[in-house]
């Protein structure tokens, strides 16, 4: 899940008996951000609240195919489904909030069943993607789930920082899911180590670069050097290459000047929702920005050893 839920206003949830309207607080002053907190009383009661549906909200964030984008086609080919809550705090903090609470995989199932809810809302010929853990994955409420879903429209993102217990029992959950027809993402690829070992023992159809992969790659050679190996990879073991984080022009014509070949960003367009994402025009004077981009990065480019050439 990408951090940062935007501000939604107070809470506002029902209780068993009366209106709880309340401003949720889980601050963490000190410490790293996955040591164990206190958790409010209100941020548990809105957890339950959300797990039952309430307060629990989706935005998408559009992925482009990026050849086209630069050449003016801007319809998306999919969306990343996002969780947003009705409080100010991050997202983030709600999912690790619920796993100290013992909560985690059923708010997750929560945040996964109000996304495939609007796939009814999506075009024809475009997919969404939901952020699981494996625990989420291997639980018999996302069996169910998965029944009910059309084939080729869902794609699961496997975070780089899921833990997992057992890669066999893993690998074959993951391969009966691809055989009904989902596609699986592994998530936040050149965030740590553990996205490696993922990519090598768990059967995907995509690679998803990390933002700090993606941050500063129009000038950075070592960020250029490590997406040119990813699609190197990618291409041998015939998967796609997903860069997530995208945030100016020039970012995103030097990923595709590398070979990335689909992307998501601020850049690119915001979580909204489903009608506002679809609604949303390019920035004015994008076409000639993308332009004087292009040129000035193909030079720089012509001049790295990190370049592998131009998408086929």
């Amino acid at each position: 899940m990408l951090p940062g839920a935007d501000t939604m206003g107070r809470a506002q949830m029902m209780g068993s008996s009366e209106e709880i309207a309340t401003t949720l607080e889980w601050v963490a002053p000190h410490g790293s951000p996955t040591e164990d907190l206190p958790v409010s009383p209100e941020l548990t009661t809105a957890i339950r609240a959300a797990i039952r549906g309430s307060g629990l909200d989706m935005q998408f964030q559009p992925i482009f195919q990026l050849g086209n984008w630069l050449v003016g086609d801007r319809r998306p080919v999919g969306y990343e489904a996002l969780s947003r809550f009705e409080s100010d705090v991050p997202t983030d903090a709600w999912f690790r909030a619920a796993d100290q609470l013992g909560l985690g995989v059923e708010l997750e199932l929560a945040a996964v069943s109000a996304a495939v809810r609007r796939l009814d809302d999506v075009p024809a010929g475009r997919y969404i993607t939901v952020n699981v853990s494996p625990k989420v994955v291997e639980s018999l409420p996302f069996s169910a789930i998965v029944k009910r879903l059309t084939s080729g429209r869902v794609r699961l993102e496997i975070s780089e920082e899921a833990l997992i217990e057992d890669y066999e029992r893993f690998r074959s959950t993951i391969a009966e899911l691809r055989r009904r027809g989902l596609r699986v993402a592994i998530d936040d690829v050149g965030a740590g180590m553990a996205s490696l070992k993922h990519l090598v023992l768990i059967p995907h159809d995509s690679i998803k670069l990390d933002l700090d992969v993606v941050r500063g790659v129009d000038h950075d050679r070592n960020r250029q050097a490590m997406v040119s190996a990813l699609v190197a990879l990618s291409k041998a073991t015939g998967t796609q290459v997903v860069a997530e984080g995208i945030e100016t022009m020039s970012e995103l014509v030097s990923l595709a000047e590398l070979g990335v070949a689909y992307g998501q960003g601020y850049f690119l367009g915001r979580p909204a929702s489903l009608q506002k994402v679809d609604a949303t025009q390019p920035p004015t004077g994008v076409a000639e920005e993308t332009q004087n981009v292009m040129r000035s990065t193909v030079t720089f480019a012509n001049r790295s050893p990190s370049r592998v050439g131009r998408p086929g």
